[in-house]
Parts: C-alpha cells; structure tokens; sequence
C-alpha cells in the first residue's frame, strides 16, 4: 500500500471539483496521457473512462472504474491497467481549520502485486503519488478564486 497526505489551504469543495473531472486527469495524475472517453455519470459508482498512460517508453491504455464516490470527500476507483494488472486508488479529504487535507492511498493487485513489497518499486510508486498530489494542488489553487 502506497499512502501520501498533504496539507493544504484549500476548502475540500474545490479539490472534490478536480477529482471528479475527469478530463483533469492528465493534468494532475502523472503517468496518464489523456482521457479517451469518460461515461456521461462520472463520478457514479460503476462509471469508467478510458485512457492513455506511459509506462517506460511505452504509451498503453487502461480503464478506470467508479468503486465508490461521496461527495463529502471520498473517491475510489479501480484502475485497470492490461496485463500489467490493476490497482485501488483512494482519494480522502478531509477539512481542517487552514483548509483540507488530501490522503492518497494506492493498493496494488494483479500481475505486479508482488512489486509492491520491492523497495525500489515502491519508492517510484510513492515518487508518483507525491507527484500526483502535487500538480493536483497546483491545479486547485490555480482554479480556486483568490478573494
């Protein structure tokens, strides 16, 4: 399990917008190229998007899948990835006096699970995820209204 938390100084509302956009996914999620198409209900539960990601030189695609979305902060989506297997993500926000905290939580499955227990794979996997996080907090502050 891949698990990284930021502080920011955002209300939870605006980060919940960007992570139930889907066509800001690769604007924020390392690795994902672009969205090829996203079901019209995205973010209910069972409605999926396709996409393009890069793993090494390659460009690949994948599905990802709606397991659970509240819109009190909690998103969690299974994104299939081909013969490479899958993984859980979880997003969780959570308010705080200065504005939210973001958890991100991935759980590999599949073919590469066993990667999960391999320092070096683990420590790209976190690389990403702090990445993620990153350009997504970018992203919000850029969208939120500065008053």
């Amino acid at each position: 399990m891949r698990d990284s938390v930021r502080a920011w100084q955002a209300p939870p509302a605006a980060v919940w917008a960007v992570l139930v956009d889907p066509l800001s996914y690769p604007l924020w999620l390392a690795g994902v190229k672009d969205v090829l198409w996203a079901d019209e209900d995205w973010p209910q539960p069972d409605a999926g998007l396709d996409y393009r990601f890069r793993w090494g030189p390659f460009t690949l695609r994948g599905r990802a899948t709606v397991l659970e979305a509240q819109p009190s902060g909690h998103l969690r989506l299974r994104w299939k990835r081909r013969l490479l297997g899958d993984a859980i993500a979880e997003f969780t926000i959570a308010e705080t006096t200065d504005g939210c905290a973001v958890d991100f939580r991935e759980t590999p499955r599949g073919l590469f699970v066993g990667l999960s227990a391999n320092p070096f794979a683990t420590g790209v996997a976190a690389g990403y995820n702090t990445a993620s996080l990153a350009r997504l907090r970018r992203l919000v502050e850029r969208q939120e209204p500065t008053t």
